[in-house]
């Protein structure tokens, strides 16, 4: 398992969670009726204006941002826990993680990643578990016997003394069934009961971007009403403020 989480980290890096550049870099653009696509790129763009109008409102200039020293050992540390702390290795020149961010762009552009992250693309991958692992013969979570080495030498006894037992497919199907429930009190994208930001611009901005949000929500809410199978994981009344599991 440590080895495999290694090999993943490895090619982990900043443009990996930036999801436009995903997309792109996997040939997805125009594949038709993609709606992990066509949902998560209009909650990306929703929440990079939604901070791009908060970075203006503190940071007047590009030279603010660079003389922001927490901001600026905020990607530092980031670049060195994805970095040297894992592999030993340094990236000084911030190919797989920026070491420091020098305009506004580039700010509002890594907060989106950070928060895209830990709201809608945790969602995206998160909230379909148990869809998807409670039937078991359809993702395994073990398999008891070796795969095959020859055609034609496996029959449905075989097949049943693979798949996982009962115990186990219990213990599976009650993993992802919890993992896929929603807290009762749920935060959702765009909620912030907490009240940090007190200056009216800032809340004037917080609501613009709530109202967006519920605005998408009706529009894929249409969009799955003539759909057979609903997409509904990026949809902001679906997507919590941040992993909370």
């Amino acid at each position: 398992m440590e080895e495999l989480m290694r090999r993943a980290m490895e090619t982990f890096t900043y443009k990996s969670m930036c999801f436009p550049e995903v997309i792109n870099a996997r040939g997805m653009e125009n594949t038709p009726k993609y709606y992990y696509r066509d949902d998560g790129m209009m909650i990306w763009e929703a929440i990079y204006s939604f901070v791009d109008k908060v970075i203006e409102i503190y940071y007047d200039s590009d030279e603010t941002v660079q003389k922001d020293v927490e901001i600026q050992k905020f990607v530092k540390n980031v670049n060195y826990g994805m970095q040297e702390a894992i592999f030993g290795k340094k990236d000084s020149e911030g190919k797989k993680f920026p070491q420091s961010l020098k305009t506004r762009e580039e700010l509002a552009k890594y907060l989106t990643a950070v928060i895209f992250t830990a709201s809608a693309q945790h969602a995206a991958v998160n909230f379909g578990q148990f869809e998807w692992y409670g039937c078991i013969p359809n993702s395994p979570s073990i398999m008891r016997n070796p795969p095959p080495q020859e055609k034609g030498t496996v029959d449905l006894k075989h097949v049943m003394n693979t798949l996982p037992d009962r115990d186990c497919s219990r213990a599976v199907l009650g993993t992802v069934w919890a993992l896929s429930r929603f807290q009762d009190k749920e935060r959702y994208l765009g909620m912030y009961p907490d009240k940090h930001f007190t200056e009216q611009p800032v809340k004037e901005a917080i609501m613009t971007f709530r109202n967006k949000l519920d605005e998408l929500t009706d529009t894929i809410k249409r969009r799955n009403e003539g759909l057979k199978m609903s997409y509904c994981y990026l949809s902001p009344d679906q997507i919590p403020n941040s992993v909370a599991i």
